[in-house]
């Protein structure tokens, strides 16, 4: 229990997840450059002061492939192989616990068109089957009503607000705690249904 999972690539109908190669680098830091005011207001400042749309937030997604902690997937298109946005799980933890965290996020573009909610679906696929995981959280702003409703369709439970949790842009701000655990995935219809949600 608990190794690595092969790197394989999971398709759905309409998106592909891809682990990061150094070719995608251009098209990565165009779609977050081109998204960026839609995509602020969300995102952590990094702590090791690496700018979060340049190079920098690219390499963090190359070096996750060949880490334990974590999985980076890039989320693209099936029938042109467009970049529309990215999925991971981190802060893997192992033991008594096997749970990790969910981010995600997609650009501008294609917002609304329910990519994000098949790409998530592939991604809880992995991280209850190869990766063997027990739980799986997600941390999201009160007032980010796009992604609670996300969370929501994929089976997603509200837990509690975490108050004063993360220092966003200088101020402590309270989070959401939304979980979903492994019996509860295999629970709903629609598991085997990738397609489903958003």
């Amino acid at each position: 229990m608990g190794s690595t999972p092969p790197a394989a690539d999971d398709a759905g109908h309409r998106v592909l997840l891809r682990l990061p190669h150094r070719r995608d680098l251009d098209e990565f830091v165009a779609l977050r450059a081109a998204s960026r005011g839609h995509l602020e207001p969300w995102e952590l400042v990094p702590p090791d002061g690496h700018d979060p749309w340049g190079a920098g937030e690219f390499s963090r997604y190359l070096e996750a492939v060949s880490s334990p902690h974590r999985r980076r997937w890039l989320v693209r298109r099936r029938d042109d192989g467009a970049l529309l946005g990215a999925c991971a799980i981190t802060a893997i933890q192992r033991g008594v616990m096997q749970s990790a965290t969910l981010d995600y996020w997609i650009g501008a573009p294609f917002t609304r068109r329910g990519y994000m909610g098949e790409a998530l679906g592939h991604v809880l696929q992995q991280a209850f089957g190869p990766f063997e995981l027990h739980r799986v959280e997600a941390l999201v702003l009160p007032e980010n009503e796009p992604s609670r409703r996300l969370l929501a369709r994929r089976g997603f439970r509200l837990e509690g607000v975490s108050q004063r949790l993360v220092l966003l842009r200088g101020a402590w701000r309270d989070h959401e705690r939304w979980a979903l655990t492994r019996e509860e995935w295999e629970a709903r219809p629609e598991t085997s249904d990738t397609t489903r949600g958003p």
